[in-house]
């Protein structure tokens, strides 16, 4: 039998996480034909924002997978630790999550820290089912699809596409997805070196005061960071 592309190993990971992981729809849904032509503008268009404006070049890429796959929102978040403890920092957003911009929240109660344990490209159907910080999203999440991108040999962080609405992620999206992160992670490495983005090294910063990771999910316009 044939490996499936998809395919992600549920050892280890919660029975409660086990019942929103969807990859196996990824294989079995009809996937639509790529936009070369699409794609190779969006990559441009990243990789002028990273010569030209690197501070905005993360904003920049989501907005190029929410384009490109037609997902609701989209994302990117960064890996971090607060006194020993990992918390995710939500450094882009746009779409409809744009309001949670900058929002932190603490490693194990978001999908995107799932997927760094499991360093593997991950669909999740109704994730608010496993995770407390979904439940308060709204619109709600109906899907949500994670890729973990790398930088120095560590997983760094992770970008994310969201269905809130009657869209559904296909091999497509999710093969988009992961030439983006590939960005993602080039962006990353290069902005650290040039330490042109402050927000990197901001990371455990912002989340300093603990209260940060104990408030109820909110748009961070109206109250301090809380989500990843």
């Amino acid at each position: 039998m044939q490996p499936q592309p998809f395919a992600i190993d549920m050892a280890g990971i919660p029975p409660a996480i086990q019942q929103v992981i969807a990859n196996h729809l990824l294989n079995e849904r009809p996937s639509r034909a790529p936009d070369y032509k699409a794609e190779v503008e969006a990559t441009t268009e990243v990789i002028k924002a990273l010569r030209e404006s690197p501070t905005s070049v993360l904003t920049t890429l989501s907005h190029a997978v929410q384009r490109l796959t037609g997902a609701d929102s989209a994302g990117v978040s960064l890996s971090g630790r607060d006194d020993g403890n990992r918390i995710l920092l939500w450094q882009a957003a746009v779409g409809l999550f744009e309001k949670y911009l900058g929002s932190v929240v603490p490693h194990s109660e978001s999908p995107c820290g799932s997927v760094l344990e499991t360093d593997t490209l991950t669909l999740m159907v109704n994730p608010a089912k496993a995770y407390k910080t979904a439940a308060q999203i709204d619109p709600p999440m109906r899907e949500v699809l994670l890729v973990p991108f790398h930088v120095d040999g560590r997983v760094a962080g992770t970008v994310w596409i969201i269905s809130q609405s009657a869209k559904t992620f296909d091999a497509e999206d999710a093969r988009l997805a992961t030439h983006i992160s590939e960005l993602a992670a080039l962006a990353y490495q290069v902005l650290t070196r040039l330490g042109d983005m402050e927000l990197l090294s901001r990371t455990v910063q912002l989340a300093a005061d603990s209260h940060f990771m104990q408030r109820p999910l909110a748009p961070a316009r109206k109250a301090a960071s809380t989500t990843a």
